[in-house]
């Protein structure tokens, strides 16, 4: 079951996990450990947008594709989620040299 809100669905766990491939679980798990945050909670239930379905969509991928375990799954993510949070602070300065002065 999906719900809309504006023009963005809203999937279920199960749903969400049945779109991408990943047991539903497995999508309970991250969400309880807190590699996945709901874009919604509605009546208790959590509700998964299209930023969930991307991020799940990588879980996938580095789980069977590149062959990580759970907690080798959750050190990559973790260390993305870093990585992201550094570029966006890289974004916000202003212009810098590349190279340090050599004054």
């Amino acid at each position: 079951m999906s719900e809309t809100t504006t023009d963005i669905t809203y999937y279920r766990v199960t749903v969400a996990a049945r779109m991408v491939g990943i047991a539903p679980a497995r999508v309970r798990q991250y969400l309880e450990i807190g590699l996945l945050q709901p874009a919604h909670v509605e009546n208790g239930v959590a509700l998964l947008g299209p930023a969930e379905l991307a991020r799940l969509r990588r879980i996938r991928r580095l789980s069977t594709d590149l062959g990580l375990n759970a907690p080798g799954v959750e050190v990559v993510v973790r260390l993305l989620d870093q990585i992201a949070v550094l570029r966006a602070r890289l974004d916000q300065q202003p212009d810098a040299p590349n190279q340090p002065s050599s004054e």
